[in-house]
């Protein structure tokens, strides 16, 4: 294991700054990531892929300070491969159907060919988009998420 300083409140101000930084930028990151998975996979699912996150931990451990993992984290990895593989294979599908909508979302800048949607706006920075749905009734596979809320109760 590649050895930590003795003593944790020696470090230089600008190593404490540093570490405060990182942590708090991977944690922002990571509380991000978990909102836009839940809301585009689901909240269930998004706790998991969110519960996986020791794993990359340990994965880190054994590649950057050479450890090595012992037996039951092999099995848990396992476990843990074997759920995920589960449930983003689970869906279903059935006819249902969507009620006309308007909402908005972020769109990322156009590449090609490049344009601003608003007067003024510099064709690289992306903007909110307004868009209506029309009523549509159909069937696809899919698995609920923020965009496919209905019940199922009310299915043939």
């Amino acid at each position: 294991m590649i050895g930590l300083a003795v003593a944790p409140w020696s470090a230089t101000p600008l190593t404490a700054a540093g570490a405060l930084l990182l942590g708090s930028a991977a944690y922002g990151a990571s509380i991000v990531l978990y909102i836009a998975a839940a809301q585009n996979i689901g909240a269930t699912r998004g706790q998991l892929v969110f519960s996986a996150a020791p794993f990359f931990g340990v994965l880190i451990a054994v590649i950057v300070l050479g450890e090595r993992m012992t037996a039951l984290q092999i099995i848990s990895v396992g476990v843990l491969l074997a759920g995920l593989g589960v449930l983003l294979r689970e869906g279903h599908a059935h006819r249902h159907h969507h009620p006309a909508a308007e909402h908005e979302h972020w769109r990322p800048p156009h590449r090609r060919p490049p344009r601003a949607h608003a007067p003024g706006q510099p064709a690289w920075l992306g903007h909110v988009h307004r868009h209506a749905h029309d009523e549509l009734e159909h069937a696809h596979p899919h698995v609920p998420d923020v965009h496919h809320r209905h019940d199922h109760h009310e299915q043939d």
